[in-house]
């Protein structure tokens, strides 16, 4: 059987609609975004809180991402009252360390967040409590200078795991991940020779910790 033909002569493929991105969003695009939906919001004479995926089609559209995509980050913003990236407020932490020693699962704690603060909405995940919790909030966690046995540790662990921070969690209990990969990164930079690699550095660090 044979296929039909294309006219290609309709046009160039790059002119082909683009495929909506589903990338996170820098704080330039969240700046553009919020800035345009104000404006709508004034145009048609209604609240953002009110606003639906109908509502944000357009914008959605200039912007290359989803309705739905759009109305999530709205309501982001919304709730948090910041276009600001990964912000948390103060209500957030505390119910953090409210429910954190009472066993409940990360997803509950979630859920209590955007039940009582974000009307419902499902602005935080289990995820992101429990990282914020492990990198922010433990006050177990040492913020302090690195001891050159963590130092060792932490070389051996990532020599053998690489960037697995769970996994060398296990051995550096009150060090969170941010910290980790930190320190990593500033014993690369303080200790790299010219035309030396990163593997090949941290060795040659750790046999000096060792032998010291």
């Amino acid at each position: 059987m044979e296929l039909p033909k294309t006219n290609l002569s309709e046009g160039p493929l790059e002119n082909l609609p683009k495929k909506p991105s589903t990338k996170a969003w820098n704080q330039l695009e969240v700046n553009q975004f919020f800035g345009m939906v104000k404006e709508l919001s004034k145009v048609i004479c209604k609240e953002m809180k009110y606003f639906s995926e109908f509502e944000l089609t357009s914008i959605a559209s200039q912007l290359n991402r989803t309705p739905k995509y759009c109305l999530f980050k709205l309501r982001e913003i919304l709730a948090t009252g910041t276009t600001k990236r990964n912000n948390w407020g103060y209500k957030e932490d505390l119910i953090i360390k409210q429910e954190v020693n009472s066993q409940k699962r990360w997803s509950q704690i979630a859920d209590k967040i955007n039940n009582t603060l974000h009307l419902g909405w499902k602005i935080r995940n289990g995820k992101q409590c429990r990282d914020r919790w492990r990198s922010i909030l433990n006050p177990e966690l040492n913020k302090g200078p690195w001891s050159e046995q963590e130092d060792i540790t932490l070389l051996k662990m990532y020599l053998e795991y690489g960037s697995q921070w769970e996994v060398i969690s296990q051995d550096l209990k009150f060090r969170s991940k941010e910290q980790m990969r930190a320190r990593i990164r500033s014993l690369v930079n303080l200790n790299q020779k010219t035309y030396e690699d990163d593997t090949t550095t941290l060795c040659r660090v750790l046999q000096k910790k060792t032998e010291s």
